[in-house]
């Protein structure tokens, strides 16, 4: 089995634990350091996140340069680019850490009109931990876009499951030991320290990473081939920092720390729909910059993208639907009834990123092809937009408001102008496209309205309706898929699948048997 293969069962073995773990620790979080630290702790993560656009967009492009040197001068060229990449992220670190000074010595600045004088003190804490954070993270890119480069998707995985185990068994530790939301912000820090060494050890003693330091002028010119298209990344990089952060940071600056705390449970949430998506994506990014430096065609990269989008739309919709149907009542059970508005936020933003987010592969190909300037352009236009309507919307909506723009924004530009785009400039065939992908929707969309409809005729909220909900919606959801939108490899992969299965079930009881 590939690398490929096994890393994405790791991936999503990780997105299962990482999720049952968060949905345990942040009640417990909540519950030992309240929800106005843990705004606290959400607005600082966003803002200090903003840190992240110092690395100029350099560890997005290192895939492509690394193909690209592979090719033109093989290991000797790849040494250049490593040496070139850690001398940058050497300097972007420091700069991190001053500009998280910065920050920390403006907190009263930015937030004393909602904040208390402990909140203030705790925000500047939590700004020195995790800007230290950002800055070692930046540090470790260049290790783990070498990993990912050379297609080590099992070992990306794993570390990314210890640490997901980790941090919240240390954090709560530290909580019942009486330590508050300043203590969860050292543990992540720690964390973050152990598994930069992880990838270090890996890549420089298992994978055999070299470096190939030159003078300062090579330095400089290797910087100017790489720094115009990371340039175009960093663009489209402060852009989903700003789509995703900033209005968080607009939620606390309006409407206070609780507001922000719905906010996080949103978005929180709504991760878990990224989650899903960018598993996949992240497992091909290699394979498109390769396949675009060895002349794939443009029907290859269409392939490519109707198998994944196929994956990725059929995931989303089916995890969405499930969230409509129970959403409510489990983010009442989860978090308190005072979030219950984050239902609606998440139903509000998941129903405009459906199909971006099927399509991400696109922006990769965009990337390797580098014709992502005009999605950038476009994407600064909507951001504006974003950030005025969500003043606008805020002030009218309260906490709803801060989705509205954000969801107009993104359905006219991602989906409705970079299909177009992609069809008319990249060579995708979008036609093609959707008709070999629409029809995944066809299951999961006829199950959200019978599991809706069955709802409204037999109401109520005990574990019994909860588990026939799931029964009846996911049943539903397969069978319907299985008998109108599988394709026949699709039907094939499974059979082989569950027949393995089977197989090994049968021998291993033949095994018991014999051992008896």
């Amino acid at each position: 089995m590939s690398q490929r293969r096994y890393g994405a069962m790791v991936a999503y073995a990780n997105i299962l634990l990482k999720n049952l773990i968060s949905f345990m620790y942040i009640p417990i979080l909540l519950k030992f350091v309240g929800g106005n630290q843990y705004g606290l702790y959400q607005m600082t993560s966003s803002a200090v996140g903003m840190l992240s656009l110092l690395s100029l967009g350099m560890s997005a492009s290192y895939v492509r340069f690394f193909w690209q040197a592979k090719r033109r001068d093989g290991d000797e060229g790849v040494g250049r680019i490593n040496s070139a990449y850690l001398s940058f992220f050497l300097l972007i670190s420091v700069v991190c850490l001053a500009a998280g000074g910065v920050l920390t010595n403006n907190v009263e600045i930015l937030f004393q009109k909602n904040f208390s004088e402990s909140e203030i003190e705790t925000t500047k804490m939590l700004m020195v931990i995790l800007s230290v954070n950002v800055a070692v993270t930046l540090l470790s890119s260049v290790f783990d876009s070498y990993i990912i480069a050379n297609e080590k998707y099992l070992v990306e995985q794993l570390r990314v499951l210890f640490s997901t185990l980790l941090q919240p068994v240390f954090s709560i530790i530290l909580l019942i030991g009486g330590g508050d939301i300043v203590a969860v912000a050292t543990v992540q820090l720690l964390v973050t320290l152990i598994f930069i060494f992880w990838n270090m050890i890996y890549a420089v003693s298992r994978l055999k990473m070299k470096f190939k330091f030159t003078n300062i002028r090579n330095l400089v010119e290797t910087g100017k081939n790489i720094l115009p298209f990371s340039g175009v990344i960093l663009i489209n990089q402060i852009i989903d920092l700003v789509n995703n952060n900033f209005s968080t940071l607009l939620v606390g600056n309006m409407l206070g720390p609780m507001s922000v705390a719905v906010f996080a449970i949103a978005n929180q949430l709504k991760g878990l729909f990224y989650q899903l998506t960018f598993t996949i994506s992240r497992l091909y990014v290699s394979k498109v910059h390769q396949m675009i430096s060895f002349d794939a065609t443009d029907g290859d990269l269409t392939n490519l993208m109707i198998k994944i989008g196929r994956i990725q739309l059929y995931l989303l919709v089916s995890a969405f639907g499930l969230f409509v149907v129970l959403g409510q009542s489990f983010i009442e059970f989860w978090a308190g009834k005072d979030y219950g508005e984050a239902y609606w936020l998440v139903v509000l933003m998941m129903t405009s990123l459906l199909v971006p987010l099927s399509q991400n592969i696109g922006l990769e190909i965009q990337k390797a092809k580098n014709l992502h300037r005009f999605r950038i352009i476009l994407m600064c236009f909507s951001t504006l937009f974003n950030l005025f309507a969500s003043i606008i919307f805020i002030k009218k909506f309260g906490v709803l408001g801060a989705g509205i723009g954000f969801s107009i924004s993104t359905v006219v530009v991602n989906v409705v102008v970079i299909n177009i785009y992609n069809h008319k400039v990249v060579g995708l065939d979008m036609f093609k496209y959707w008709r070999k992908v629409s029809n995944v929707i066809l299951g999961p969309g006829i199950a959200i309205l019978l599991t809706v409809g069955f709802n409204c005729l037999f109401g109520g909220n005990s574990i019994l309706k909860v588990m026939i909900d799931v029964i009846l919606y996911g049943t539903l959801t397969l069978l319907i898929h299985w008998i109108f939108s599988c394709d026949e490899n699709e039907r094939k992969i499974i059979t082989s699948s569950l027949n393995g299965l089977l197989n090994k079930a049968i021998l291993r009881d033949k095994g018991v048997e014999n051992c008896e």
